[in-house]
């Protein structure tokens, strides 16, 4: 089912992220011998993006579907999206430039 198989993708980046922020930020060994000091990892959840994603669901589904997100104000648009992870990426360098840590899981 595509709704399964994209849940598990999206776990597996949290994961994977997870994972290599770990091994970033102590100074270990990462995956394969590769060292990741230097490099953020960070994963995002941004939540319901109001996309064309609904464009092959049945009309009646994708309807109700986009009217509830639009009533509840749910939906995030794709610009302010980006701008939050733009936001995220500059905390990240100003925290790494203050104390050599990093930022935040």
């Amino acid at each position: 089912h595509p709704a399964h198989a994209y849940a598990c993708s999206k776990l597996a980046m949290v994961l994977l992220s997870h994972h290599y922020h770990r091994s970033g930020r102590d100074g270990s060994v990462g995956t394969e011998g590769l060292r990741w000091s230097g490099v953020s990892h960070i994963c995002v959840d941004p939540g319901a993006v109001k996309t064309k994603i609904t464009r092959r669901w049945p009309r009646l589904l994708a309807a109700v579907y986009g009217a509830a997100m639009a009533g509840t104000r749910l939906f995030n648009r794709a610009e302010d999206v980006a701008s939050s992870v733009l936001r995220l990426i500059h905390e990240e360098e100003e925290e790494e430039e203050g104390d050599g840590r990093g930022g935040k899981w």
